[in-house]
């Protein structure tokens, strides 16, 4: 039997080398900052840069080549269609115009002439041949019976003879003259010939001085300027650029990545580099088909339902797209996650004094925090990671942080 006083020897003993041990242990173990995870809010954004698209673009230029005479538009300047930006020196065809609109008329004047009037003198020269030729047929009847009968001389009877053959012509050519001046007939189908050959002419040179102006087609603004009064210009050059009026949108180019978590309809706030405190709302309305190989991106747009009035086509743009939002979410920084975009993404965490890998599940990310829905709980002790973390399996002490 022990006796008791070598018992409470025995026990000191062994309490002063557990406690040894333990100060061993404890000066092995490796100092990590650890904080737990966080229950709160988060929403996930998307944050990319881009511009201002125009509806369109028009390229503006004349058809004929000339010396430029006045330039009426300059970059900036808003305009309604059918204003006029540009006309080159064209006396020339302004004078043809005028010439060709006076014949126009001359042309006109005649064919309505021929119809007023002379077709109803025609029509009335017609009735007058008309009764002489009865009158002509009655007196040489009348002279025809006489001569038969011995009571005139043969002299007579040869100039009735010959007035009817008169009023015979006189009608026929009266006829004539009434088809002529009818609204098929010769003369009238000749005017409306000439009415159409002036009208072709004003109208060519109605088109020459067209050519030599140019119109603005439709409202829109003025991109770009690249003429002046004097300049010699061609055809097909391009002298000024509308943007033409239309529904405001925004082109940006978002990582590939973000393709998972972008959809059609997504509000966005954006602002114009220029102004960047005054914000506007935009929607996202298409996403690319294809993802551009060089740079990794996709090619986003989005409408602006309201543009601000500062918003100009090729502005440079900053746009957050707002893909989600929890109101209650367990939350952790991101830089406490490893291998965030591997399917297996994990955390390190304190466990019985030692460092442990913890896969997690992950769901909404932003800035400044990742949703863990599955791997850790606000129980749990993460490691702060640093260039000094040890290996898992390694004994931690933790250093807790807020």
């Amino acid at each position: 039997m022990i006796p008791r006083g070598r018992i409470r020897i025995l026990v000191s003993l062994g309490a002063l080398s557990f406690i040894g041990w333990m100060g061993w242990q404890r000066g092995r173990a490796v100092s990590v900052k650890v904080q737990k995870p966080q229950r709160t809010s988060i929403e996930q954004t998307v944050v990319a840069s881009g511009r201002v698209l125009s509806p369109a673009k028009v390229n503006l230029g004349v058809l004929v080549q000339g010396i430029v005479g006045t330039v009426l538009a300059d970059e900036g300047q808003h305009v309604r269609a059918g204003e006029l930006l540009l006309t080159l020196q064209n006396d020339e065809y302004q004078a043809l115009a005028k010439q060709a609109k006076g014949n126009l008329g001359l042309a006109t004047a005649r064919y309505q002439q021929l119809a007023r009037v002379d077709a109803k003198l025609a029509k009335e020269q017609l009735s007058r041949a008309e009764k002489e030729l009865q009158k002509a047929e009655l007196d040489y009847g009348r002279t025809a019976h006489l001569a038969s009968q011995g009571a005139v001389a043969n002299s007579q009877l040869t100039d009735a003879e010959a007035a009817l053959a008169r009023a015979k012509e006189a009608k026929e050519s009266a006829a004539i003259r009434v088809a002529a001046t009818a609204t098929t007939g010769s003369e009238s189908q000749a005017s409306l010939a000439n009415i159409t050959n002036a009208q072709g002419a004003v109208d060519f040179a109605a088109t020459r001085v067209k050519y030599s102006q140019v119109i603005a087609p439709c409202d829109g603004v003025i991109l770009t300027r690249s003429v002046e009064a004097g300049d010699v210009v061609s055809p097909g050059k391009t002298l000024l650029v509308l943007s033409r009026d239309g529904e405001t949108r925004l082109l940006v180019q978002p990582d590939e990545r973000a393709l998972s978590v972008l959809s059609v309809g997504q509000l966005a706030d954006a602002s114009a580099e220029a102004l960047p405190q005054q914000h506007f709302t935009a929607k996202l309305d298409w996403i690319a088909p294809v993802i551009d190989p060089s740079r990794g991106t996709v090619d986003v747009k989005l409408l602006v339902p309201m543009p601000p009035p500062y918003l100009k086509p090729e502005m440079t743009v900053q746009v957050t797209v707002h893909v989600a939002r929890r109101e209650i979410a367990l939350v952790v920084p991101p830089e406490l996650v490893f291998a965030v975009e591997s399917n297996e993404p994990y955390v390190l965490r304190v466990q019985e004094n030692r460092l442990a890998r913890a896969n997690v599940t992950l769901g909404l990310r932003s800035a400044s925090a990742v949703e863990v829905t599955r791997g850790v709980g606000l129980d749990d002790w993460l490691v702060i990671p640093t260039n000094k973390t040890p290996k898992t399996g390694a004994l931690v002490r933790p250093e807790r942080q807020p």
